[in-house]
């Protein structure tokens, strides 16, 4: 932690400021919460700037601190810097009032001169020998030594600009300025294990992955953020701490900065009370639900600039049941490109359960497990506290499934659209073979998208029906079975749905 710093008569001081608190969002933005420790009135220079983006800069200070004035400069470097000479006059530069020995062309041949380097200005540099003064023409001298061996090859090196920012306050005690926004170069990843080795219940256990290539992180706050906030200005650079020329578009709102990213940040965090005590060990804190987004809450995090951490947020032990999962897609294009399903669709084994936490699961990988070995792995989707979550396992090899679709009947020229077109009236009349050879029994979830108006469906399927949009011919529909197949028991599943298409 930086002490507290001591200032009188309004003298400047440089201190560093610490990360105290961060928003970690999966799209590889985070929300730093950096804090500077001030005692009484003066003013701090920052030299260590963070670079967040437009409009998520914030600079304020804990009660009693009144901030007088902020500003942004550029400094002179102080620090004096050498480098390794680059051409050949450098060489020369650095050898002034030294005595060197000078290899020159005259006529020809190769003359060795012998001096105190005096000047290297233009084309000419002056040598004083035992005798004289030369005047030598640059391009003549082919080597330079020394003497000794003791050639210099050092010049001095131009000192830097480095931006700071002054931060005048007034203050008759000791407290905090800090310095809030989005920065690029942090991002978390979630993970989960879903094991099955009970055969009835799956133990879900929540991880997250951090790569952290932003700042050092020292018993820090850390939250892991899961939402849809928007955040259009993305990547580009708030203008008070950039060095870069703006005309009056970049801040005009005109248009987004091209970053439609999952999860950037909308609010901060805040400092940890000191009086807190640590989490359980492998576990973070229960989270929070701000709004439309959700905060993993993770305290006491250390993970310097360049390190990858591994964190459990929590686990849980829940009911599962086994499911095998039948998709048959929509054919139908641009709502009215007609084409007949057919083929042999895959079955998935998958195994559902209910969030049974105080937390929602995020979007992430779910891999299965049982009795130590891997039985698959898929995208466990964002799913509410108490609602159902659906993870695919594996294609089910002895559940079989058949698609096919005919067209029953076809009316010509049934529907003129306004620009002169006209559609064609078709009647399709689809069904879905099922079979199973497992030794027990079996549940499956038939789901069939499609277009048009539904007519009719065995087997009593949940039907749902979307709205045609106004330029559309055709409505959108879903119908969804759920059956129980017995050892080598076949079932079929057949619908009716009515369609505009284009002629053929």
């Amino acid at each position: 932690m930086i002490g507290i710093i001591a200032f009188a008569c309004m003298q400047a001081s440089t201190p560093k400021p610490q990360v105290i608190a961060a928003s970690i969002f999966k799209n590889g933005y985070t929300l730093l919460v950096r804090e500077v420790p001030v005692q009484g009135s003066g003013e701090i220079t920052l030299t260590d700037l963070p670079h967040p983006s437009l409009g998520t800069f914030w600079i304020s200070a804990s009660d009693g601190i009144q901030i007088e004035d902020v500003i942004r400069r550029q400094d002179i470097s102080k620090e004096k810097r050498m480098r390794n000479a680059g051409v050949f006059t450098d060489i020369l530069d650095a050898n002034l009032g030294k005595v060197v020995r000078l290899t020159i062309i005259e006529n020809g041949s190769n003359k060795t001169v012998e001096g105190k380097l005096l000047t290297n200005q233009g084309d000419i540099v002056l040598v004083r020998t035992t005798d004289e003064t030369l005047a030598l023409l640059k391009s003549k001298i082919t080597d330079i030594s020394a003497p000794g061996g003791n050639l210099a090859y050092q010049v001095p090196d131009p000192p830097p600009f480095t931006d700071v920012v002054d931060i005048k306050f007034n203050s008759k005690g000791s407290g905090k300025i800090y310095l809030v926004g989005i920065e690029s170069g942090m991002i978390w990843t979630p993970g989960y294990s879903l094991d099955i080795s009970d055969k009835k219940n799956v133990h879900l256990t929540a991880k997250a992955t951090v790569v952290n290539d932003l700042a050092e992180l020292k018993d820090i706050d850390a939250q892991f953020v899961s939402g849809f906030p928007n955040v259009p200005f993305l990547g580009q650079i708030e203008p008070f701490l950039s060095s870069q020329v703006y005309a009056q578009e970049n801040f005009g709102g005109g248009g987004r900065a091209g970053f439609a990213l999952q999860n950037a940040p909308a609010a901060a965090p805040t400092a940890r009370d000191e009086s807190n005590t640590a989490s359980s060990f492998a576990t973070g804190e229960e989270g929070t639900q701000n709004e439309d987004l959700y905060f993993y809450k993770h305290p006491h995090m250390t993970l310097k600039s360049g390190e990858r951490g591994y964190y459990i947020l929590f686990d849980f032990t829940a009911p599962y049941n086994d499911l095998y999962t039948v998709d048959l897609p929509n054919t139908v294009s641009d709502n009215t490109n007609y084409q007949l399903a057919s083929g042999v669709p895959d079955v998935w084994h998958t195994i559902r359960f209910k969030d049974q936490t105080k937390e929602p699961l995020t979007t992430g990988t779910a891999t299965v497990f049982q009795d130590g070995q891997v039985l698959g792995q898929d995208t466990l989707t964002y799913t509410s506290i108490g609602a159902t979550a659906d993870v695919k396992m594996a294609k089910a090899l002895d559940v079989h499934a058949d698609q096919d679709e005919i067209e029953v009947s076809r009316e010509r020229g049934a529907l003129k659209l306004w620009n002169g077109i006209q559609l064609d009236l078709v009647t399709v009349k689809g069904s879905v073979q099922l079979e199973s050879y497992k030794s027990g029994a079996v549940k499956l979830q038939v789901t069939k998208l499609f277009t048009g108006e539904l007519v009719s469906a065995d087997h009593e399927p949940t039907s749902t029906k979307v709205a045609k949009n106004l330029q559309e011919a055709n409505p959108h529909g879903r119908l969804q079975w759920t059956i129980t197949l017995n050892p080598k028991e076949k079932a079929t599943l057949t619908y009716t749905y009515k369609l505009y298409v284009r002629p053929n």
